[in-house]
């Protein structure tokens, strides 16, 4: 399993070839550090704005969950008055 390290280098190498292709390596293999730069701050603006819409979605996930069990609780209480009753 990768470490977030080395999860972030395959990232940023795979980005910076898409983006620059070889210009963005230096002996081949090493970014460029000024490419380096450009593409660690792309990744964190893109992780914020996606750890933003997620913290949404599940927000409104657990609301629309408890929304979900109260009817269900309220159905249930009216199927077991109309039985008893």
């Amino acid at each position: 399993m990768l470490e977030a390290a080395q999860v972030k280098q395959v990232a940023a190498d795979k980005l910076a070839d898409a983006l620059f292709s070889d210009d963005a390596f230096t002996d081949g293999s090493f970014l460029d550090p000024s490419i380096m730069t450009f593409v660690t701050a792309l990744l964190v603006l893109m992780w914020s704005r996606y750890r933003k819409v997620i913290k949404r979605q599940c927000t409104s996930i657990e609301k629309k969950t408890q929304e979900a069990e109260e009817q269900w609780l309220g159905k249930l209480s009216t199927l077991v008055v109309s039985v008893r009753g």
